[in-house]
C-alpha cells in the first residue's frame, strides 16, 4: 500500500508542481484504502494511552482493517502503553509507540486509544538552540550552506555484512547498499545504511539499522514523515534526493536535501527513530553585502540596489529569433532568441550604440533534468541583428555565465541588466533562483562586470542568499516544502 500513497503524490506533484499536502478527512472513503500509514506529511501527534489491562495485548495493523483484506498485524501495545495518536480513520487510528528498543507503528481501535491532551508538534528539548546554532553555521563562508556542517565519515559495507533483501520494503527496489555510517546514539550503537537507488538521477536514502546490521531500526513510515523524501520521492522513485549523518553540537543527526539549497534537520532516538527538528531555508537576500570588488563606490551602490536600469524594450518572441544571425550554435546545447533592445555604451567606446539582450533557453528531461535561462548583452550590427557565435559575444558569456556548452549541467536562471556609474557602462549579473515571481526587481545581483572592446573584468562579487533556519512550529500541522 506504500506505493498508493507516494503514487498518489508523484501525481499531485506533476499536476501542482508543488509538494502536495495530502489530508485525507478522517469521515472520507479514500482513507482506509489509500493510508498503510498516516497522511503524507502529518506532524502533529497528541499524547494518548492505550485502554485496557496490563497484560492485554491489542493489535496493531499494517493497514486500516477492511473486510476481505489481508489485514495483517504490524505488532501490538498492551494496555496502558503510552503512544503518539497520530490519525484517525473511521474506527481506527493511527500510533507510534516507542518501546526501549524499537519504535512500532501500525493502527488500532480507536476506542482503545485515550487522548491525553491536544495536537501539538513534538521537539527534543533544546530545539531552538540547536536549530540557531545551525543557522549560525550554514551562514558561514557567505552563506555556504549545509555543507559547513560536520558530516560524519561512512564506511564501505563489508562484503557479506548486509543483505538488502533482509528488508521488504527496500527489497522491492532495484538499490544497493555500498556504505554505512556507524555513530553512537545514547548508550547504543546504531548505524545509518547509505540506501542508493542508481539509475542516471541517484537518490541516497539513509535508514537507521542496528550496530551490526542484521536488524532495521527505522520504522514504516520513516518516509512519510520526511519533507524532503516527500518531495524528492521515498524510495520507490526517489530522483536526486540526498541524505547524510551530521553532527551537530555532538548529536547525530539526519540531513535531508535534494536540488536547491533547502535542507531538512531531524534527529535519531535510540530506537532509530527520527523525529524532524529544523526546517533549513536558502532565501534572497534584500540587504545584499559585498564579497569582493575592485570599486568600493560601486560595489557599494550596487548592493544598495540605488542605480537605475537603463531603459530597454521587449522585443516580440516573433521577432526575437528573426533578429538573430543564427538562433543555435554548433556544439552548445538550447536555443537563443534577442529579448531585448535598447541604446549603450556596452563596450565603453564612449558612443553609445544599438544593444540587446541575448536568452540563451535549455530545456533537458534526461537525468534528473535541466532547466535553465541565461542572459548576455551584445552590439547589435547595423541591421539590428545580434551574433551569438560572434568571438566578442562567446568571449563574454565565458567569462560572465561560463561555458556557454555547459548550460546542460544544472538548472539556473540568470537575468541581466545594465546600469550607468560615474560615466560607465556596466552590466549586472541577476539571480533569479531564489524570487517565486522571477522579477527581475527584487531579485539579488551576483556580479557586475565591465564590457570593453577586448575583454570582460570582474568589477564586483555580491552575496545574494542566506539560510533561515527555524523548528517547525504548533501551526503548521502538515509538512510544506
Amino acid at each position: 500500500m506504500a506505493w498508493m500513497v507516494r503514487l498518489a503524490v508523484v501525481l499531485l506533484l506533476i499536476v501542482s508542481g508543488a509538494l502536495p499536502r495530502v489530508v485525507l478527512a478522517a469521515d472520507s472513503n479514500d482513507c482506509a484504502s489509500q493510508s498503510q500509514f498516516a497522511p503524507p506529511g502529518t506532524l502533529h501527534i497528541t499524547k494518548a494511552k492505550i485502554a485496557g489491562a496490563a497484560t492485554e495485548r491489542v493489535s496493531l495493523y499494517g493497514q486500516v482493517p477492511a473486510a476481505g483484506a489481508d489485514n495483517t498485524t504490524s505488532g501490538y501495545v498492551l494496555g496502558g502503553d503510552a503512544v503518539d495518536h497520530v490519525y484517525d480513520c473511521g474506527d481506527y487510528a493511527y500510533v507510534r509507540f516507542h518501546g526501549k528498543t524499537r519504535t512500532t507503528t501500525g493502527w488500532v481501535s480507536r476506542n482503545r486509544v485515550t487522548l491525553l491532551g491536544t495536537p501539538y508538534v513534538p521537539l527534543p528539548e533544546g530545539a531552538e538552540a540547536l536549530c540557531a546554532g545551525v543557522q549560525d553555521a550554514v551562514n558561514a563562508k557567505h552563506a555556504a550552506g549545509w555543507t559547513n556542517l560536520d558530516v560524519l565519515p561512512s564506511s564501505q559495507i563489508p562484503e557479506g555484512g548486509f543483505n538488502v533483501d533482509a528488508d521488504p520494503e527496500l527489497s522491492q527496489g532495484n538499490g544497493t547498499v555500498p556504505s554505512f555510517t556507524p555513530f553512537d546514539i545514547g548508550n547504543r550503537h546504531v548505524a545509518a545504511i547509505d540506501y542508493s537507488d542508481g539509475g542516471t538521477c541517484p537518490s541516497e536514502s539513509i535508514y537507521i539499522w542496528s550496530g551490526d546490521l542484521k536488524r532495521r531500526l527505522s520504522p514504516a513510515d520513516v518516509v512519510s514523515r520526511d519533507p524532503v523524501r516527500l518531495h524528492y520521492g521515498g524510495e520507490d522513485w526517489a530522483m536526486d534526493l540526498g541524505e547524510h549523518i551530521v553532527s551537530i553540537k555532538g548529536r547525530p543527526m539526519m540531513l535531508s536535501s535534494g536540488t536547491g539549497g533547502d535542507f531538512e534537520l531531524s534527529a535519531i532516538d535510540e530506537t532509530g527513530d527520527m523525529q524532524l527538528v529544523c526546517h533549513g531555508r536558502d532565501v534572497a537576500l534584500r540587504k545584499q553585502t559585498v564579497i569582493s570588488g575592485s570599486d568600493t563606490a560601486l560595489c557599494d551602490a550596487v548592493a544598495a540596489h540605488s542605480l537605475k536600469p537603463i531603459a530597454m524594450q521587449a522585443v516580440t518572441p516573433a521577432n526575437g529569433k528573426a533578429l538573430l544571425r543564427t538562433d543555435q550554435i554548433k556544439d552548445v546545447p538550447g536555443h537563443f532568441t534577442l529579448s531585448q533592445t535598447g541604446m549603450a555604451d556596452l563596450d565603453n567606446s564612449g558612443t553609445k550604440r544599438p544593444v540587446g539582450i541575448v536568452t540563451h533557453q535549455w530545456d533537458f528531461g534526461g537525468g534528473c533534468g535541466s532547466d535553465a535561462t541565461l542572459q548576455l548583452p551584445v552590439l547589435l550590427d547595423q541591421a539590428g541583428r545580434a551574433d551569438p557565435s560572434g568571438k566578442t559575444f562567446q568571449a563574454d558569456y565565458k567569462s560572465l555565465l561560463g561555458e556557454p556548452g555547459d548550460i546542460q549541467w544544472g538548472s539556473r536562471t540568470r537575468s541581466i541588466r545594465l546600469i550607468e556609474f560615474q560615466g560607465a557602462t556596466y552590466v549586472e549579473v541577476v539571480n533569479l533562483d531564489l524570487t517565486d515571481a522571477k522579477n527581475v526587481a527584487d531579485a539579488p545581483v551576483e556580479s557586475v562586470w565591465k564590457l570593453t572592446r577586448t575583454d570582460a573584468k570582474q568589477m564586483c562579487t555580491l552575496q545574494t542568499h542566506h539560510y533561515v533556519v527555524s523548528t517547525p512550529s504548533n501551526q503548521e500541522k502538515e509538512l510544506s516544502y
